[in-house]
């Protein structure tokens, strides 16, 4: 089974006004070229087979931390998004288009697509490997009624959020076993040895979510090695946590030593 990570670039023809959490503008914008996503985004279907990240200017996710106020676009700026999907993509996404948007028009275009095979998956061989939380991260604590939220990357919240999603569509013989018995040995193996972050408040639609974002590195053990090496260049495409196919939890993982502090 293939994974593909779609690069666009956006440009407004005027100024808009758009919510805190611009990925409903990149939702707005794959509708305009594929309205028969909509079904796809309506799903209540845990671990969804795709993601659709915020809007970007140059690195920086276009997202206000500053409540619920809404957020300006400029006219004739380059901006970017992503789309991941698992399986067989709806090749209508590809390509270049004009969409109709808060009062103006957009020009889409697809900068480049990058597909591999699911179970070649995998991250170089470290000791250590540095997580980049880029948008805000929901890591949910299993039980209860009512959610609650982790605001530190613990390894096992970590660990259990990237699985889950990997074990319904990896191949059989590639599925990891998580259960909650497992979660002291995953925190020794899998040891939280850095951390830099910033706790953040983000509205999507009326609903305040307290979640992070920043900095993290983990060192692994041997026998857990490669199943991080395959769950950290999944979580690449499909990121970490909760309400990842709406744009949260995006990561950068990348391999590489201890970090000096």
């Amino acid at each position: 089974m293939l994974i593909t990570r779609i690069f666009y670039k956006v440009v407004f023809g005027s100024d808009i006004i758009v919510p805190p959490f611009t990925s409903k503008v990149s939702k707005t914008l794959l509708l305009a070229r594929y309205p028969e996503m909509e079904r796809e985004f309506k799903s209540r279907e845990p671990y969804k087979r795709f993601t659709v990240s915020v809007i970007y200017h140059g690195v920086k996710p276009a997202i206000n931390f500053k409540g619920r106020g809404m957020l300006r676009l400029r006219a004739g700026t380059p901006y970017t998004f992503t789309v991941s999907y698992i399986g067989e993509f709806p090749h209508s996404i590809i390509g270049a288009w004009e969409a109709d948007i808060f009062g103006t028009k957009a020009v889409v275009q697809t900068m480049h697509v990058i597909s591999q095979y699911i179970d070649r998956l995998m991250l170089p061989k470290s000791r250590y490997y540095t997580v980049n939380f880029i948008t805000p991260v929901l890591l949910r604590i299993p039980g209860g009624e009512k959610p609650v939220y982790d605001l530190c990357p613990n390894p096992w919240l970590v660990y259990h959020s990237i699985a889950a999603h990997w074990n319904k569509y990896a191949p059989s013989q590639l599925k990891i076993p998580v259960k909650g018995s497992d979660i002291y040995s995953i925190w020794r193996k899998l040891k939280l040895v850095h951390h830099r972050l910033k706790i953040v408040d983000v509205y999507y639609g009326d609903k305040p979510f307290r979640s992070f974002i920043g900095t993290a590195t983990y060192e692994v053990s041997a026998d857990l090695l490669d199943n991080v090496r395959r769950l950290f260049a999944y979580a690449n495409y499909v990121g970490v946590g909760k309400s990842r196919s709406i744009g949260f939890g995006q990561v950068n993982i990348v391999a590489g030593e201890k970090q000096r502090f």
